[in-house]
């Protein structure tokens, strides 16, 4: 599976992650003060976003970029950027708002992605070790067993109980 995307997108509104702040504070006490109960707290914190059906600004570049090409020539496709680990393994970001967006990562375009679209698209794709929610500062990884479960139905109970 690839990392192309396809449909029509708004790539001017940034403006809609307010309601994201509550991955950003999950993400927070988990770095702060690990436990299962903060880990549990992401998961269903992004549950929710995606519930919601929550968006997160993702860094786009173009096909003939990542080929050496320029430019956005006819039947050229925008594929989600990446980020990689110090290890230099790849992982989709997941940016809880604009400010964390331009924290340190160039890119050709911005698309409001959902976030549900992000995590699947992180699942599928064998190049990806998982998400790296905002890479730049706070830098969290899930990894894809973490998505299968966010991803899951079941997490729907859990996560509401």
């Amino acid at each position: 599976m690839s990392n192309e995307v396809s449909g029509n997108f708004d790539y001017e509104d940034l403006s809609g992650y307010e309601n994201n702040a509550c991955i950003k504070e999950a993400v927070d006490e988990m770095l702060n003060e690990p436990s299962p109960k903060a880990i549990f707290k992401i998961l269903c914190v992004i549950r929710k976003r995606i519930a919601e059906e929550g968006e997160a600004p993702t860094p786009m570049i173009s096909e003939h970029v990542i080929n050496k090409h320029l430019g956005f020539g006819s039947g050229s496709k925008l594929l989600i950027d990446t980020v990689f680990d110090e290890d230099g393994n790849e992982w989709y970001p997941l940016y809880t708002d604009e400010s964390e967006l331009n924290s340190g990562h160039g890119h050709n375009a911005v698309i409001d992605l959902s976030i549900a679209m992000v995590l699947e698209k992180a699942f599928d794709d064998d190049r990806v070790k998982g998400v790296a929610i905002n890479p730049f500062s706070q830098k969290m990884l899930l990894s894809k067993q973490a998505i299968e479960v966010i991803l899951g139905e079941w997490a729907e109970d859990i996560c509401a109980g």
